[in-house]
């Protein structure tokens, strides 16, 4: 596939924009649990984790409305003050006003990767929607790659809080970006029309994307406690990272053009992949359960963000894809304490078998959107 100029500069500044969501919940809990807990350092992630999704909720009908340069403005200049109190208040502030301050620090961020979204709907034709977003999909990944890993090098290599400041920075030079050149043209084209944003399609992606979300988190803590099981749990991440690799991988086959099946052939790879996890044999079991299983997901993932830009309203992209993120992100808080209940009292095949209910509802709930389109 031949990516347009304009779409890689887009997917570039976006990248460096959406370091936060992955960089900024790490940093917190990293910061928070050296200075105070590690139940306050949890309460403080999940805050910033649930400010990072609320920003598009509240500034979705702006950016919608062509009023993303001021948003994106106003939220950059106020993130670096919010931070900054964040950093006093977390130096043996109370849990409560912690968890206020982190909340604060997250819905200041703007809400980069559903803009991103939204403009990749109307910068390619309808039939390379699918293409673009699996790309954006390996991007994505990268990014949830490279994000606690910059959080680990510099906790190591400076100190806690440089991690937060780093995050905070590159929310300010990705708000610059959006606002230049290419990648501040405004979505469009598509059939989604005009009328009623919240249609019953648009409504069956958002849950569907936030029950994938959920069945993915009660699977990595499934995972986590596997891992513990056969004495690697220090490789969690790396595991994590194996399956995203995988992630990678089938995101550049669907980029690259090549034939792809449906929704509900990928929604039930990805389910299977997660079920098997419950046999894998050892610690190298898991590494190639995890790479083979992880290869559908981003062509799975890629397809219910293309379907969701074909029926979501052409006036209300940005939110729409808000909506999905934030529903992702309560849903998946959720499914981490489901997960780590079933994974640590019932063992983690239960977890896996959950996490394989969940990605086979959503699959359920995706499919007649995609057969009506």
């Amino acid at each position: 596939m031949r990516v347009d100029p304009a779409v890689a500069r887009l997917l570039a500044v976006g990248s460096l924009g959406r370091l936060p969501a992955a960089m900024l919940p790490l940093a917190v809990l990293v910061l928070v649990a050296e200075e105070a807990s590690t139940t306050a350092a949890g309460v403080a992630a999940g805050a910033v984790s649930l400010g990072l999704g609320a920003s598009g909720v509240l500034t979705g009908r702006w950016l919608d409305g062509g009023a993303a340069h001021r948003v994106l403005a106003v939220l950059a200049v106020a993130h670096l003050p919010a931070v900054g109190a964040f950093l006093v208040v977390a130096d043996g502030g109370p849990t409560a006003a912690v968890a206020g301050a982190a909340f604060v620090a997250g819905s200041s961020v703007p809400p980069i990767g559903s803009l991103v979204r939204a403009r990749l709907t109307g910068a390619v034709p309808e039939s390379d929607h699918r293409r673009v977003f699996a790309l954006e999909s390996v991007t994505v990944e990268l990014i949830w790659i490279a994000g606690p890993l910059l959080v680990s090098l510099l906790a190591v290599l400076t100190d806690r809080w440089v991690a937060v400041a780093a995050s905070g920075l590159a929310v300010i030079a990705g708000s610059i970006g959006m606002m230049t050149g290419s990648t501040s043209a405004r979505s469009g084209g598509g059939h989604g029309g005009s009328g009623p944003w919240l249609s019953g399609p648009v409504v069956r992606l958002i849950v569907a994307f936030a029950v994938v979300g959920a069945g993915f988190n009660v699977a990595m803590v499934g995972l986590a406690e596997r891992a513990k099981q056969v004495d690697a749990t220090e490789l969690t991440g790396l595991l994590i990272g194996v399956w995203g690799v995988g992630s990678v991988f089938g995101g550049w086959w669907v980029a690259a053009g090549r034939r792809t099946p449906g929704l509900g052939v990928l929604g039930a790879a990805v389910a299977v992949g997660l079920g098997a996890l419950a046999g894998a044999p050892g610690l190298v079991g898991l590494g190639v359960v995890l790479a083979v299983g992880g290869v559908p997901v981003a062509p799975f993932m890629s397809g219910v963000n293309a379907l969701a830009g074909q029926v979501a309203p052409v006036s209300a992209r940005a939110r729409v894809f808000a909506s999905m993120l934030a529903a992702s992100t309560v849903l998946s808080s959720a499914g981490s304490v489901v997960g780590a209940a079933l994974a640590e009292h019932v063992g983690p095949p239960s977890a896996f078998a959950v996490s394989t209910g969940l990605i086979l509802a959503a699959v359920a709930l995706a499919v007649p959107v995609e057969r009506s389109i």
